[in-house]
């Protein structure tokens, strides 16, 4: 696991249970144990890498505290958020799971970047 923060993996854990129960999706893979960790897309690995019912796919990260304002965070935000599936060029849907108190600075940093109007569109924000 890439991130071993206890604060982190709650965050993994309950957007994999959250995909899976609640929405049906599949879990392709995931930064927890018992999945294999996700391939890069762009720069990075994202955290979790499901498929929902329709077959799109989905890239999911999850961010505590600062680490929202991060060098890696952005090209993440960046990267994960302009993705398309190959062959159909259907949007990627970019999923980003934060705390509750920390909502307000993802929406504030995802604006500076440019990617405010991305949001219940690619980007989907889910909160603990």
């Amino acid at each position: 696991m890439r991130n071993p923060s206890l604060q982190h993996q709650k965050l993994v854990l309950a957007l994999i249970e959250h995909f899976k129960l609640r929405l049906g999706y599949t879990i392709l893979n995931a930064s927890h144990n018992g999945y294999i960790e996700p391939d890069q897309h762009g720069r990075h690995e994202p955290d979790i890498v499901a498929k929902d019912s329709k077959g799109v796919l989905h890239l999911a990260e999850a961010k505590v505290g600062d680490t929202i304002f991060s060098e890696e965070a952005k090209e993440q935000f960046l990267d994960f958020s302009n993705r398309v599936m190959t062959g159909t060029n259907i949007p990627v849907i970019f999923d980003i799971v934060v705390y509750k108190e920390d909502e307000p600075a993802l929406i504030n940093r995802l604006n500076q970047l440019g990617l405010g109007n991305l949001i219940g569109n690619r980007i989907m924000i889910w909160t603990l």
